[in-house]
């Protein structure tokens, strides 16, 4: 097989040069954009309550979700009001909507639904593409102490009071560049805008030399904190005889919780992968169950359960069903200094 790497390296290289014209003008319509909320021409409002915008750089895959969960779970800890808005990608529905027990996937979004359900309810959570408005529809509703708003890096209608850019530890920024060619939404320099810096997925027990050699790498400005997060994932309550694991994902890099998964010695007979954030259709249903039904259970993550139609599984499929919780874990004993930047908000 290894006469074959140099090819792949080859054909890769090859479609990134071709790629490379088109990642320039998507990067320069991202500049122009940029460039009107710079100079004022388009404009900037400032929320109605203090803020905190979570985003990345990136396409997918950094963990918004579990980081905007570990900052809402800290403020509540504060003694604090809290509300979380995200447009509720992936929703069929336009618009402000607030999230209830009622609530659907398709009617909010998978991964408000999957924080709505987390916090059961401590948490107001709300969905609209136009943040503005959804902030103004919170005040008017519930008047939190303080908004999480979830993806927002490149909405710049409304500015933050702290701005918290995520970055994935094997896949930096400063590595990257402009879609197609790359995974850039818009050009590296736009990190420039970051509050803190939130380096995701790192191993937990990165080294010294590498955070430093991070650092070096990302160039931080001498007003942005550089923080470091682990992914823990929560134990696991298998059945009995779990020799024949089903595993159901929908989401951007599934690899970290195979990994897991296996180094916890569990075996994983099948893997059902679909896309991230993917609307389960009646096909996709029926082949859920059949694969469920030949497996002794059937491991998936909070985000994918939340989109299963429940209601629609039958009862054997149901009971073989473990959610796998994940949550952030601040790394180097930097979590009491990234608690303190909160504080400054309430």
């Amino acid at each position: 097989m290894y006469p074959f790497v140099p090819r792949f390296s080859f054909y890769f290289q090859t479609m990134h040069r071709l790629l490379l014209p088109f990642s320039c003008l998507y990067a320069l319509a991202t500049d122009v954009r940029n460039l009107l909320f710079d100079s004022g021409c388009l404009r900037s409002t400032k929320p109605p309550m203090p803020t905190i915008g979570i985003g990345n750089l990136a396409v997918g895959g950094t963990g918004k979700t579990p980081h905007a969960e570990f900052f809402a779970r800290h403020l509540l800890a504060q003694g604090c009001k809290v509300a979380i808005l995200s447009r509720g990608y992936g929703r069929s529905t336009r618009g402000y909507r607030a999230a209830s027990p009622q609530s659907t996937a398709e009617e909010v979004g998978d991964e408000p639904l999957q924080m709505f359900r987390r916090f059961r309810g401590e948490v107001a959570v709300a969905v609209c593409e136009r943040r503005a408005e959804g902030l103004k529809r919170l005040k008017e509703s519930i008047d939190p102490d303080v908004v999480i708003l979830d993806d927002v890096f490149q909405h710049r209608y409304v500015r933050p009071q702290l701005l918290i850019l995520l970055t994935d530890c094997s896949r930096l920024y400063c590595d990257d560049c402009v879609v197609p060619a790359g995974r850039l939404r818009e050009r590296r320099r736009g990190a420039r805008r970051a509050d803190v810096i939130i380096v995701t997925k790192c191993p937990p027990n990165l080294t010294e030399t590498r955070r430093c050699d991070i650092i070096r790498r990302l160039k931080p400005l001498p007003h942005q904190q550089v923080f470091f997060s682990a992914m823990a994932y929560a134990p696991l309550t298998l059945p009995e005889g779990n020799a024949r694991a089903l595993l159901l994902t929908g989401i951007a890099r599934p690899e970290p919780l195979v990994k897991h998964l296996q180094d916890s010695g569990i075996h994983i007979a099948r893997h059902l992968k679909f896309p991230d954030h993917h609307r389960f259709s009646p096909s996709d249903l029926t082949r859920i169950i059949e694969a469920a039904r030949a497996a002794s259970c059937v491991i998936t993550t909070a985000k994918d359960f939340a989109r299963l139609p429940q209601a629609d599984l039958p009862d054997d499929v149901a009971q073989k069903i473990c959610v796998q919780e994940i949550e952030v874990r601040i790394l180097f004993d930097q979590q009491t200094e990234l608690t303190s930047t909160l504080k400054k908000l309430s």
